[in-house]
């Protein structure tokens, strides 16, 4: 029987594991599952992946400055690839039940106020891409969830009531299925006036940047687009901002929770803006706060 090493069991995972293949996270499982390859090469037996040595290696990244959350990625991206190549038949060994470090339950990545503005302002004049920037000041002072960001329509912003509504529509549905309205922030009002002064009610307002293309289903691939669009602006200089840190698009949603809480909005408001079903975790976003006094959201 040949010995099965770590590189033909990730190669069999790529190559074989939908979710791999073409999942929306399948990038940075895999960004995580290399970490192993690049501490201990290709060729390493995968029956010597022992307990030990997975410890050993989070100690490593540790000294790196990886946060837990990052070192339990590359534990669990380790453990996926072994459990499946398991199932498949390419190793026989019982898969260890590696050790998972704690975190912490409510932390949230997200940006500063000063960072969104770098992102936007990278991808205008480094990237040549207007229509990312205005989607990431808009999320970031909306705290919209980026598919109910792309399938927005123009009928959904009322300029009179200076709100956008969202949900309550079989075509707009919530991950909570309930119907909310944000207050538009006043850096966004020149933006989205522009936006929609040509577009029908039922013409969506982000949508048309980011797809479906010819050919392609909607939701998931202009999705996909958009997270790689944002990821390559994150990661550019002078942003520097790294996914392996915990940093993405939906960090910008954080963003709005967390820089509410630091302007004393209600927690209950909060909630209500960012749809949350569970005030439990609407109150994740209090970890960062500073001294604030106004709910008002052209405040934050």
């Amino acid at each position: 029987m040949v010995l099965a090493t770590w590189g033909n069991c990730l190669k069999y995972t790529v190559e074989n594991r939908p979710t791999w293949r073409n999942g929306s996270g399948a990038e940075s499982a895999i960004c995580y599952a290399n970490y192993f390859t690049n501490f201990q090469g290709p060729n390493f037996p995968a029956e010597k992946i022992t307990i030990p040595l997975m410890n050993n290696l989070g100690n490593l990244l540790e000294k790196e400055g990886r946060a837990n959350a990052t070192i339990n990625r590359f534990t669990s991206s380790v453990k996926t690839v072994l459990n499946y190549c398991k199932r498949h038949g390419i190793i026989f060994f019982d898969v260890p039940q590696f050790e998972m470090r704690k975190e912490n339950k409510y932390q949230r990545i997200f940006f500063t106020k000063e960072q969104v503005e770098q992102l936007a302002t990278s991808a205008e004049d480094q990237w040549g891409r207007q229509d990312l920037a205005d989607i990431i000041r808009f999320a970031a002072y909306t705290g919209m969830r980026q598919s109910e960001i792309l399938r927005m329509t123009a009928a959904r912003v009322d300029f009179l009531s200076n709100c956008i509504h969202v949900g309550a529509r079989k075509d707009d549905t919530t991950k909570s299925g309930a119907y909310r309205a944000i207050p538009i922030h006043k850096s966004l009002v020149p933006m989205l006036q522009m936006r929609c002064q040509d577009l029908g009610a039922r013409d969506r307002v982000f949508g048309s940047d980011w797809g479906p293309r010819e050919g392609e289903r909607a939701g998931k691939r202009a999705k996909d687009r958009l997270y790689k669009a944002f990821k390559k602006v994150m990661q550019a200089y002078p942003v520097n901002l790294s996914s392996e840190d915990g940093y993405c698009f939906h960090s910008l949603r954080h963003s709005f929770g967390t820089w509410h809480f630091a302007a004393g909005s209600k927690p209950r408001n909060i909630q209500y803006m960012m749809g949350h079903a569970n005030i439990a975790t609407t109150l994740g976003y209090a970890h960062a706060t500073d001294e604030g006094n106004q709910s008002d959201i052209n405040n934050i």
